[in-house]
């Protein structure tokens, strides 16, 4: 009280100030910087949604589609190509669908068989294209197709004099049973395991002397393998492929002892038992 005997009002109103609990006082604290940390971060994302902004502008503004260049193409115009992409003068750099363009190029021109892409700043894409060549051909289901090394279809023909007339030097190939045949893509069998087989056997065949004088390679059986080498004139069965490099040698042994212009059946399954006759006319393979 004062003299006058009043309280003291706000002496009294302070004094109840100067015992807030402490705890609410650390929790007041707590709760303010927890605001102020959310309020940075969220700063912090709108920066960083505008910077994203920003640079997407940035991206379609200044790297416009101006170029393309296409590299390693032989068969096919670069016009062709760049045409097969389906690019239009309104596309972005970095906008292009290239996994479609790829798969459209593969599909309208199938002696291509790999495309890869480089974008060079600030405008230019180029397309670096492998073109295969035809090594193998073969009839399925009554159509004739040129095949790659790894028996992938560049192209069908409705009869075999269609692939004659190209004066490729391809190998005729006889297969097993096939389940698919589509342009631009590989053969696939109706037994998986064969299309690993044969493509093995076929690239151990490439490194041997006989097969560039090889007309036709039956692979129609596995355990049965045979070659029609020397413009038909000789047939050699090689049963299996294992010991290749073996029968071959043996093989080239047995046509020495033969006059030039002599047909021969060669029969090399067994390394052991090596069987060698003279026929009078030349082989059929197809």
């Amino acid at each position: 009280m004062n003299n006058n005997g009043n309280e003291y009002v706000l002496d009294e109103e302070l004094s109840n100030a100067e015992l807030v609990n402490n705890d609410s006082f650390l929790k007041l604290r707590s709760k303010n910087k927890r605001k102020e940390v959310g309020r940075k971060i969220f700063y912090v994302l709108i920066g960083a949604a505008l910077t994203a902004l920003i640079a997407i502008v940035c991206i379609f503004v200044f790297f416009g589609l101006d170029k393309v260049e296409v590299k390693g193409n032989s068969r096919y115009t670069e016009k062709q190509i760049i045409e097969a992409c389906g690019f239009s003068p309104s596309d972005n750099l970095f906008g292009v669908d290239l996994e479609k363009a790829e798969k459209d190029i593969i599909k309208k021109y199938p002696y291509i068989s790999k495309v890869t892409f480089k974008r060079v700043l600030p405008s230019t894409l180029v397309i670096n294209v492998t073109e295969d060549a035809p090594h193998y051909c073969t009839e399925i289901y009554g159509d004739y197709f040129l095949l790659s090394s790894d028996l992938r279809i560049i192209s069908k023909h409705d009869i075999y004099e269609d692939i004659m007339v190209l004066d490729m030097p391809v190998i005729y190939l006889k297969l097993p049973q096939v389940e698919r045949a589509v342009q631009g893509e590989r053969i696939v069998f109706d037994k998986d395991s064969n299309y690993d087989h044969i493509v093995e056997f076929l690239s151990e065949l490439k490194d041997q002397e006989i097969y560039k004088k090889t007309d036709c390679i039956d692979a129609s059986d596995r355990y049965h393998l045979a070659l029609y080498t020397d413009e038909r004139k000789y047939k050699i069965v090689i049963g299996t492929n294992d010991n290749l490099d073996t029968k071959l040698k043996f093989v080239k042994n047995v046509i020495a002892t033969y006059d030039p212009y002599a047909i021969v059946s060669i029969n090399v399954e067994k390394v052991n038992q090596i069987v060698a006759r003279e026929l009078e006319k030349p082989f059929e393979y197809r």
